[in-house]
């Protein structure tokens, strides 16, 4: 498992100051993702499934935040050419860049950096999505474990 506080301030926090996308919520949003999708521990999601790296993140996913972040010169992503599952596995700094993105698309604003439940309940609502499989009481449990 990745620390968690050495995610966040080495991983999360200078990833989100290079994308000029940090603000206190973002941060606890994605570390909270991240140790709900992998536990900070896997690269490769369980079971049947395409999701990779510790957001676990679906190339299409990703194929479609990038589509959306070229559209948009104000945001600073790089783009790869080439095997984009590797990627999603190997690099942090690039899925935490999909990650903080897919949220940015979204109309609704980000939660109060301290209101863990509703975090939770935007995780849920639109990374997570209402049909996936993780609850809002998982995502607030282990992020009050793992990440405070």
């Amino acid at each position: 498992m990745i620390n968690p506080h050495h995610f966040r301030i080495y991983v999360v926090r200078p990833t989100l100051v290079i994308m000029g996308m940090h603000t206190q919520a973002a941060e606890n949003l994605l570390v909270g993702t991240a140790i709900t999708e992998s536990h900070l521990t896997f690269l490769k999601q369980h079971g049947p499934g395409p999701a990779c790296g510790v957001y676990q993140i679906e190339p299409t996913t990703a194929q479609d935040v990038m589509r959306y972040a070229t559209e948009r010169p104000q945001i600073q992503i790089p783009l790869y050419h080439g095997e984009l599952e590797y990627v999603l596995k190997t690099d942090l700094g690039f899925q935490t860049q999909v990650a903080r993105l897919k949220y940015w698309m979204q109309p609704e604003k980000l939660p109060h950096e301290d209101n863990v439940i509703g975090l939770a309940q935007y995780w849920k609502t639109y990374y997570n999505t209402p049909k996936g499989a993780g609850e809002v009481e998982d995502f607030v449990s282990k992020y009050e474990q793992n990440a405070l």
